[in-house]
């Protein structure tokens, strides 16, 4: 049912590239941002060269890895860790963001 205030977060799947290996899918739960948030969000990324790290975790609350409870720099470790992380979770965001969950 559409809200006139969506809920404060959302989950969605984000298949995290795995150097020779298939993509492994964590579900992130993200913080939402109006269109207007957003857009001053990425706005003052860019202009105060804001790490990929520290813009995550602005928009990251949660993940359901297993082993591995969500922290600043348990996040730190994965982009570190897995290149394509940064980019997988960014795109995730704004994927679940704009279209929401997509199922039958």
């Amino acid at each position: 049912m559409l809200k006139k205030n969506p809920h404060p977060t959302f989950t969605a799947p984000v298949k995290i590239p795995v150097p020779g290996e298939t993509p492994e899918t964590l579900i992130f739960t993200f913080r939402h941002k109006s269109k207007s948030q957003l857009k001053r969000f990425w706005e003052e990324c860019k202009e105060n060269n804001i790490k990929d790290e520290e813009a995550i975790h602005e928009i990251v609350s949660g993940w359901n890895w297993a082993d591995v409870e969500f922290s600043k720099e348990a996040l730190v470790e994965l982009i570190d860790n897995y290149p394509g992380a940064a980019l997988a979770i960014i795109d995730g965001y704004s994927e679940g963001l704009h279209r929401g969950k997509v199922g039958n």
